[in-house]
């Protein structure tokens, strides 16, 4: 399974959707994932039954050897496809429509920080659209009105690929 493909499913299920529904959208990451391999689909499922956030991420901490925080001594998320996209999906489960909540949990997790946000983050926008994230995030980013026309060409783009 490649990372893109898990992720592009659940923006393309997103994208859809006439209305959010979390056990929908697990249920469709589970069965594209179950097309290539039931054993990880099996494990995503594992994964989206866990009840707390925190049992999720100090599971997930413990595949593919992440880093450890030097205070802390916690494991981070690997950057290895397992954990990293479950992690991702998972945060952006637990907050769909709260991206500070959602980036914070993320930073949280340590280790593959930067791949963990840049999913859930994206997740985020293509549930909520651009107007989720406040102005203090948003209009701090580098060219961000470029990259506004560059995402919007984008997504478009898609959206005629998939109709």
């Amino acid at each position: 399974m490649h990372r893109g493909r898990c992720i592009a499913k659940a923006h393309r299920y997103l994208i859809e959707c006439q209305s959010f529904d979390r056990d929908v959208f697990c249920n469709t990451i589970i069965q594209a994932i179950g097309t290539y391999s039931k054993k990880v689909a099996n494990f995503f499922d594992d994964v989206f039954s866990l009840n707390e956030l925190y049992i999720i991420l100090e599971q997930l901490s413990l595949i593919g050897k992440g880093p450890k925080n030097s205070k802390t001594g916690r494991l981070g998320i690997s950057g290895y496809v397992l954990p990293s996209v479950a992690v991702s999906l998972s945060i952006f489960l637990y907050f769909p429509r709260d991206p500070c909540q959602a980036l914070g949990q993320a930073m949280l997790a340590g280790g593959d920080t930067d791949t963990i946000e840049s999913m859930v983050g994206g997740l985020i926008g293509t549930l909520n659209g651009a107007s989720i994230w406040p102005d203090h995030l948003a209009t701090n980013v580098q060219d961000y009105e470029n990259l506004l026309v560059i995402a919007d060409s984008f997504a478009k783009t898609c959206w005629f690929k998939l109709h």
